[in-house]
């Protein structure tokens, strides 16, 4: 599953792999979240990643 699904809980490997994709220019990026906790992962990728990446 690794090979294919990207799996992590640390923010610098989402913005390490999302960067990547950006410079592949890619036309839509979809992020995907299985925890329970889906407004917890919106504010979190709002405040750190998303950021990271502009």
């Amino acid at each position: 599953m690794l090979e294919h699904v990207r799996i992590s809980a640390n923010l610098q490997q989402h913005i390490e792999w999302l960067q990547k994709d950006i410079n592949l220019e890619f036309d839509e990026i979809i992020l995907h979240n299985v925890n329970k906790e889906q407004q917890q992962f919106i504010e979190v990728f709002g405040e750190k990643v998303i950021p990271a990446l502009t």
